[in-house]
């Protein structure tokens, strides 16, 4: 189970890339994927997630250019977030979809600091059902641990120290699971960003844009796998 799961969300997470790499320039659920410096058509093999990177060792097997890391740790980072998830249970596939196209913006943050706002209506519409289906009830605990943090946020929000998109995850977490599961998120997630961070201090321009949803969704990650 464990095996299918991860390759479920390797699969789904490299689909994730295709489409940050083709929205609104091409199609990207009906066509092959494709080198994105040959353009040739990729086979069979070329396509299984993790283990084509392995074996072409990192680079197009038609044109020898070298593919980003980045893909390959996506598809690691998907596997791993649909490890432990039961498929065949209703609430768990609410649980891969917003997994699913969280990792869509995941993708267009890390490579542009921003992300089309049509892909947080499935994720609002998703954690909305959830939050029916599982009868979510919060208590006077749940609210001191959203509320303030949510307020802090929104302050870091206004005076451009955080993205507005960093905030919206934050509330669809708290909304999707729980304030405190929120908090442990972004609380991973700021040390994953920070060790991040000072690894590349010396080859970064301190006005470069640094993006933290990726972060927040290793810190999701690591929370989902520790259950």
């Amino acid at each position: 189970m464990f095996f299918v799961n991860f390759m479920i969300g390797a699969c789904l997470a490299s689909h994730t890339g295709v489409i940050c790499d083709r929205y609104l320039k091409e199609d990207f659920l009906f066509t092959r994927s494709k080198c994105n410096f040959c353009q040739t058509e990729l086979s069979l093999l070329a396509e299984i997630p993790l283990v084509s990177y392995i074996v072409l060792k990192g680079k197009c097997s038609y044109c020898g250019t070298s593919i980003l890391p980045l893909y390959f740790f996506i598809e690691l980072i998907g596997g791993l977030a649909f490890l432990k998830l039961d498929l065949l249970n209703l609430s768990n596939i609410y649980l891969a979809t917003f997994l699913f196209y969280l990792l869509v913006i995941v993708c267009f943050d890390y490579q542009k600091q921003e992300f089309p706002s049509i892909f947080l209506i499935p994720l609002f519409s998703v954690a909305f059902i959830y939050w029916l289906q599982t009868s979510h009830a919060y208590s006077l605990i749940d609210a001191l641990e959203f509320f303030p943090i949510c307020l802090i946020l929104s302050i870091y929000t206004l005076f451009h120290k955080l993205g507005s998109g960093d905030l919206i995850i934050y509330i669809l977490l708290a909304l999707m699971w729980n304030p405190h599961f929120a908090n442990l998120a972004f609380l991973v997630g700021a040390i994953f960003s920070l060790v991040h961070y000072f690894l590349e201090y010396k080859y970064r321009s301190r006005t470069q844009p640094f993006a933290f949803i990726p972060y927040i969704y290793l810190g999701l990650v690591s929370g989902l796998l520790s259950f």
